[in-house]
């Protein structure tokens, strides 16, 4: 399902990174760990703001498209009852919930910055709405499991 497939991978982020700040992202550069994952994180909301691009991807305003697109094939009518379970990575989770919360594509790195992996979040759908039932859920992994991206 290529609507819930991650806006990049993290080499795609740290190469527009190094080209948007004008920096290396290398960890043999010199910089230190902190600074190139402040960098990195910069780069996520500069392109969430639509101020950025991440080569070889799809801008913020066609990805949050997709997220929309998903949700409303979701919704499709005539199909009450249905469960969905998806896979995916945070920032789709993020702006899926930025698209049913209403919330504008610049806060994703707000949710994506806190998602543990392999966490949970429910929504709940109906043909006519949809709502946020649970948001990173972790209590069913051990806590030496909980990882940040």
């Amino acid at each position: 399902m290529s609507a819930l497939d991650e806006f990049a991978d993290g080499e795609q982020i740290f190469a527009s990174a190094e080209r948007h700040f004008g920096i290396s992202m290398r960890s043999d550069s010199g910089s230190t760990h902190d600074s190139r994952l402040r960098h990195y994180s910069h780069m996520i909301a500069a392109w969430a703001a639509g101020n950025g691009i991440i080569d070889g991807r799809e801008g913020v305003d066609e990805f949050r498209s997709s997220i929309r697109d998903w949700l409303h094939d979701l919704r499709e009518p005539g199909k009450p009852g249905r469960n969905t379970l998806a896979f995916t990575s945070a920032g789709t989770i993020a702006m899926v919930l930025c698209e049913i919360l209403g919330l504008k594509s610049d806060y994703l790195p707000n949710f994506a910055g806190v998602l543990y992996n392999a966490s949970v979040t429910e929504i709940v759908y109906t043909p006519s709405r949809i709502t946020l039932r649970t948001f990173n859920v972790s209590s069913h992994l051990p806590r030496d499991l909980l990882t940040l991206v």
